[in-house]
């Protein structure tokens, strides 16, 4: 009979990429607002029901397993899928407040793979269920993707020691390293439209000084302005100084190349 594995241990790492994590969605996700296209999924899938789970493709009917010389990773044998999923939703619904969230539906994530419950697409229903349980988190992985390119090592290293430790690690850094993609273009976009802005208020060849820019955009700090706005054209060459050689002279004025 397989069992689900629900040890692990919580690193140091484990919480420096969760707390980077948070701190990423605090500043990408302002809105909280859920993608229409995951809300009609969730309006018919609950994740924290098994019997939603258990409708969405027919259960397994055959033993389906790893069979390598360097792997001992092996599925539920079909005659116990029920169980290992009753067991698993009773330790989810157990602990959604005793885990962090995060951690929680990793595990879950994790002997969802282990099981392998459904008779076909697996890997594409357990990735799904995955993403449902994040949005349910924070409504941002609503309109992400989340990398599902699960290593085969990890999740037979993890088998053998009975720990999910490494799992937890690996599919945090997935996240991790995704949220900072999203983070990066929303910091370009948003530096894009603050340019866009910068350029309407100038004229070409017309130097005007940063007080009477700063005016026209209705941004009162100076600090804000040169670096969210003026440094960044100047670095892309579309606003230049009349005084190159001088960056700080108080008779410095701007133009838009």
């Amino acid at each position: 009979m397989n069992k689900n594995i629900y040890n692990y241990k919580i690193t140091s790492e484990i919480l420096l990429k969760i707390s980077s994590i948070m701190e990423m969605l605090g500043r990408l996700n302002k809105l909280n607002i859920i993608n229409d296209n995951w809300n009609n999924l969730l309006k018919k899938i609950n994740p924290f029901n098994k019997n939603d789970l258990l409708k969405i493709r027919k259960k397994r009917f055959e033993n389906d397993n790893v069979f390598d010389s360097n792997f001992v990773f092996k599925h539920s044998d079909y005659n116990n899928i029920d169980n290992d999923i009753n067991d698993l939703f009773l330790f989810l619904n157990d602990n959604k407040y005793t885990i962090h969230p995060l951690i929680l539906y990793i595990i879950i994530y994790y002997n969802l793979i282990l099981i392998k419950p459904f008779d076909k697409y697996n890997s594409k229903i357990i990735n799904v269920y995955f993403q449902l349980f994040l949005i349910k988190y924070n409504s941002y992985f609503s309109y992400m993707e989340i990398p599902n390119n699960i290593d085969i090592n990890i999740i037979n290293n993890c088998y053998i020691k009975k720990d999910l430790t490494s799992f937890i690690l690996y599919i945090l850094n997935n996240i991790e390293l995704s949220l900072k993609k999203e983070d990066n273009i929303k910091e370009i976009n948003g530096n894009i439209i603050k340019i866009e802005k910068l350029l309407k208020v100038m004229e070409k060849n017309k130097p005007m000084s940063a007080y009477e820019i700063m005016n026209k955009l209705n941004i009162k700090s100076k600090e804000t302005f040169r670096h969210s706005y003026l440094d960044i054209a100047i670095e892309k060459g579309l606003v230049q100084r009349t005084i190159p050689d001088k960056p700080t002279s108080r008779n410095q004025m701007y133009y838009r190349v």
